[in-house]
């Protein structure tokens, strides 16, 4: 089965413009608006009496979780379309082209860090300060692994000067089957 470049570019736009839609419809729909909210557990004194309590500003609308599941899914979707092309792009044997094992190792990571952060995401929901803290950390996580894991392998290989033939797999047939009517003519040409 291949896959070519118009198709890959089809299915990308595709869900690019369903992203979009959704987004689109959450603002007019259930745009969020921005609340002030007190953090109740950290009220500080001061020696003159006055009270100190601190508090966050957060985004909220009462049609967000519809909005933010939907989005999930179609992240959801990507991601498992990502991981069918790492599986079938897995044989090919040009290495300068060749990123399953590593898309898969970054999609492994992916999955595992969305996981730990939706659940930890539903479970501090009331805490606001840590959840912005829990979920910032994993982001900046696991972008920089991500990107670390599929670029580093590149640019060492650029450090190291390797070069890669290109020699395409028509053309290498082709010259087997060449062969043989190659020679089959040279010896109608001797007798």
């Amino acid at each position: 089965m291949r896959i070519k470049d118009q198709q890959l570019f089809a299915v990308n736009g595709l869900l690019v413009c369903v992203i979009l839609a959704v987004l689109i419809v959450w603002e007019f729909i259930g745009a969020e608006t921005v609340h002030v909210k007190l953090l109740e557990k950290e009220i500080y004194h001061t020696s003159d009496g006055t009270s100190i309590q601190p508090f966050v500003r957060v985004c909220h609308s009462e049609k967000s979780q519809y909005f933010n599941w939907t989005l999930r899914v179609i992240q959801g979707t990507l991601l498992t379309f990502g991981a069918f092309l790492a599986w079938e792009t897995r044989r090919i044997r040009l290495e300068a082209l060749n990123d399953s094992q590593r898309i898969g190792l970054c999609l492994y990571n992916v999955v595992v860090l969305s996981a730990v952060g939706v659940t930890l995401t539903l479970l501090l929901e009331d805490q606001e300060v840590l959840l912005y803290g829990i979920t910032s950390g994993f982001l900046i996580f696991g972008t920089t692994t991500t990107q670390l894991i599929i670029f580093i392998p590149k640019i060492q290989a650029i450090a190291n000067k390797v070069e890669v033939r290109t020699v395409s797999t028509v053309a290498a047939r082709n010259a087997i089957r060449v062969q043989p009517s190659i020679s089959a003519w040279n010896n109608t040409i001797d007798s």
